[in-house]
């Protein structure tokens, strides 16, 4: 079974048909292939309607729903009549009919809507008639939004939640919602619950939230922001005021007046080599300056005052 369920996720489209022949009965394996189908948009198998028409009727009610998916995404007409029947059939488990419900909108026929219809009746199961209620919206619109209205002022308040979002995941659903309550307006109390609902769903929906409004008496609520005609002119931004401690100045000033100065040249007595013959050493620069201010005479250096050995 593991190994059909893998051939029935990555296989082509050949190997559907052979997956669905081996794993019939199977609920892994058929829904592997409702898996295909929706993700990778594969093709139906040519011997589908054949080979998926004994699991329809399997004691496993499990099968039956996987089934009852496969035929709905896989269009199967000709079990769209064992479809609507195992739907409105009340004795079904619930789960089977859940799976009848949902399939319902894909198939042809104007039967397919009245049963949807009759599916969104008080005297259902919740889910099974938010099922139908989001079948019905693929169908025929504005019918789904005249009966979510109707409904909303019957069903408890747990119970909305399930409608609102069945009939709202069309991209149309909500502006026909809004004419629909245009001509029939909800309670105070049941518009506001919706348009908590709305604002908890992070949804924008301005034409709903206008007829909501307008059943709960708000006026304005919905204004669009507009800008002034006169706009003023732009402010300058005021100048950096520098605070008092850093108003300083930066002049450079010399630090210190360096006087002129002579520069005198004094010959090295030639010393004995003691190292490679190829040191030069070079005359020592010495600064007039440094004439001693008595005499006038110019300083003996260290080298002339050391004593020979």
């Amino acid at each position: 079974t593991t190994l059909v369920a893998l051939l029935a996720s990555i296989g082509s489209h050949a190997d559907s048909g052979l997956a669905l022949q081996l794993g019939a009965d199977q609920p892994e394996v058929l829904r592997a292939l409702a898996t295909s189908a929706r993700e990778r948009n594969l093709a139906v198998p040519a011997n589908a309607e054949q080979l998926i028409g004994p699991s329809l009727d399997h004691k496993d009610n499990a099968v039956r729903a996987e089934a009852i998916v496969l035929c709905g995404l896989w269009k199967l007409q000709a079990h769209g009549d064992a479809v609507r029947g195992l739907a409105s059939d009340p004795k079904q488990p619930e789960p089977v009919r859940l799976a009848a419900a949902t399939a319902l909108s894909s198939f042809k026929g104007e039967s397919m809507v009245e049963s949807l219809v009759a599916l969104t009746s008080l005297k259902e199961r919740p889910a099974i008639r938010a099922a139908a209620l989001g079948g019905l919206a693929q169908r025929d619109l504005p019918r789904a939004a005249q009966l979510a209205t109707a409904l909303l002022a019957q069903v408890k308040a747990d119970d909305m939640d399930a409608l609102l979002t069945a009939l709202l995941q069309r991209s149309e659903g909500a502006n026909a919602l809004a004419d629909a309550l245009a001509k029939e307006k909800l309670p105070v109390d049941l518009a506001k619950l919706v348009r908590r609902w709305l604002n908890a769903a992070g949804r924008n929906e301005p034409n709903l939230v206008k007829a909501l409004n307008a059943g709960i008496g708000v006026q304005g609520a919905t204004r669009p922001i507009t800008r002034p005609t006169s706009q003023p002119s732009p402010r300058k931004p005021s100048p950096r005021v520098m605070p008092p401690r850093e108003r300083r100045s930066f002049n450079c000033q010399p630090l210190l007046a360096w006087p002129a100065m002579q520069w005198t040249v004094y010959p090295v007595p030639p010393v004995p080599s003691r190292g490679p013959t190829s040191r030069l050493w070079p005359p020592v620069c010495r600064p007039t300056s440094s004439l001693s201010p008595c005499c006038g005479q110019p300083a003996k250096s260290r080298r002339a005052t050391r004593r020979s050995p």
